[in-house]
């Protein structure tokens, strides 16, 4: 086992040894350090990481291709977008929709939510950029969340766009609640139901030292370096326990939501693809991809 200090001390020098390396995409990238077992997987989709099929689907393989390797002891997540660490579902994906990419699109969401969120190893999200929405999402499947301090924000801010937060929350009610699997059941999980029920409805868009004091990141840091520092030490303590026990109590702790995920995952596809699919979803989602466009800058 690794003390904390000699971790960080094998474990961040500037160019680390790499054991291993997975580029099957420009969405997403892997390796795994040499000194330290510990895998990086590095989000890459310019401009803003946009949680797009493809994303999504290399997303979930890459997870899947670290736990697969015995030499990864831990994963941390992060980007290499300036200031972005993922803005969420690319809206494209939902505009005017093909039926089939539509299904696939929301069934690759699920299997990446639910590899994430049940992964064996140890995962710390290191927050380098703004993660709204989708983006929070991935940092709430980790089991620890480093921050930068900086002018970067983070929340479930779906109410404020007016396009899926009906789905996400209130609207879900109208199909069998009780099997209605709610991705933010981990954003509940880690801020409390008081704190989450009003910055839900709110879409609070949280700045670092508000994300710390309201539980839904666990350190800040004020520098990449730092912020993988604090990832690596976060990371040796998860490995100061033996491996099977700290997984079965993590598979324990997160047993509810992810019955519920698994039991509702149907309805829940089912549901998003109706409520997307609505002409009014249709209108208000087009109206905001013009807005969008219309604040693009010309070249």
């Amino acid at each position: 086992m690794h003390s904390a200090s000699k971790v960080l001390r094998v474990g961040f020098s500037r160019f680390p040894r790499v054991l291993s390396v997975a580029m099957k995409s420009t969405n997403v990238s892997s390796n795994v350090c040499s000194e330290t077992g510990i895998g990086t997987l590095m989000m890459s989709r310019a401009p803003v990481n946009g949680l797009n099929y493809d994303f999504l689907k290399d997303f979930r393989e890459e997870l899947e291709k670290l736990d697969q390797d015995k030499a990864c002891k831990a994963v941390i997540i992060t980007s290499s977008v300036k200031n972005i660490f993922s803005a969420g579902l690319d809206i494209m994906e939902m505009v005017k929709p093909e039926p089939k990419r539509l299904r696939d699109f929301w069934l690759s969401l699920q299997d990446m939510w639910n590899v994430l969120y049940t992964y064996r190893l140890p995962t710390v999200a290191l927050i380098n950029g703004h993660s709204p929405a989708g983006g929070c999402l991935i940092a709430s499947g980790c089991d620890y969340r480093v921050m930068l301090d900086k002018t970067y924000t983070i929340g479930l801010n779906e109410t404020k766009l007016g396009i899926v937060a009906p789905f996400w929350s209130e609207a879900s009610y109208h199909f069998q609640p009780a099997s209605i699997p709610r991705f933010m059941d981990a954003f509940v999980a880690l801020v409390g139901t008081r704190q989450a029920d009003l910055h839900l409805q709110l879409g609070t868009l949280f700045t670092p030292q508000e994300a710390l004091k309201n539980g839904l990141v666990d350190e800040l840091a004020s520098s990449e370096e730092e912020a993988r520092e604090k990832s690596v030490a976060a990371i040796s303590k998860f490995l100061a326990v033996p491996g099977f026990p700290r997984y079965m109590t993590k598979t324990s702790v997160r047993s509810q939501i992810t019955a519920r995920f698994v039991d509702g995952r149907d309805n829940d596809l089912e549901t998003f693809l109706n409520f997307v699919q609505m002409p009014a979803t249709q209108k208000t989602m087009i109206k905001y991809v013009e807005a969008l466009k219309a604040k693009k800058p010309k070249l």
